[in-house]
């Protein structure tokens, strides 16, 4: 064996012995996982927010959801430790987007609500984004109901009012 055919096949031993060992990934796991609903006025929204927690990072990671008015939106994760921002885009027509200048300007998007969530390590919560009129203006509210099973039992139901009076339900053959 050459020298130079030596060389040549140690390198290729270390290298594919290097490249063979792989680090194993940390699986994360979501400190939320959640749905939305809107409330009160019929609607539906196409709403930002970042995964991790970090929305106005350049660099950060934005997901689409579109929540509507009478049913659930697909679940999202969450994996951030602190409060979620949501997010809109305003949706421009044809003739608004010719006329504009600048093009980015499309590509921005305006406060939406915040849900207050704290999340707590090696625990995922389960729980749904509900968004309520705040205003006449058009500004919205996020709460927080929470929708573990620990929390509603299979079969059972959990009500939640926002009347100010108190609300009578009955039951059954009650």
């Amino acid at each position: 064996m050459t020298r130079s055919t030596f060389a040549l096949f140690s390198n290729l031993v270390i290298v594919l012995g290097l490249g063979g060992q792989t680090s194993p990934v940390e699986q994360v796991e979501p400190t939320a996982i959640f749905s939305g609903i809107f409330w009160g006025k019929p609607t539906t929204r196409s709403l930002l927010f970042a995964p991790w927690g970090n929305y106005d990072e350049e660099n950060s990671t934005k997901a689409l959801v579109r929540v509507g008015y009478g049913s659930l939106s697909p679940k999202c994760a969450y994996y951030g430790k602190g409060k979620i921002e949501f997010h809109q885009k305003r949706n421009y027509t044809e003739l608004e987007l010719d006329l504009m200048s600048d093009k980015s300007q499309a590509d921005r998007t305006s406060f939406f609500a915040e849900l207050p969530f704290s999340g707590s390590n090696g625990q995922t919560k389960e729980f749904i984004a509900l968004f309520s009129p705040k205003n006449q203006q058009g500004d919205y509210q996020a709460f927080f109901l929470p929708f573990e099973k620990e929390e509603i039992p299979w079969g059972s139901y959990k009500l939640f009012s926002q009347f100010n009076e108190t609300l009578y339900l009955s039951a059954g053959k009650k």
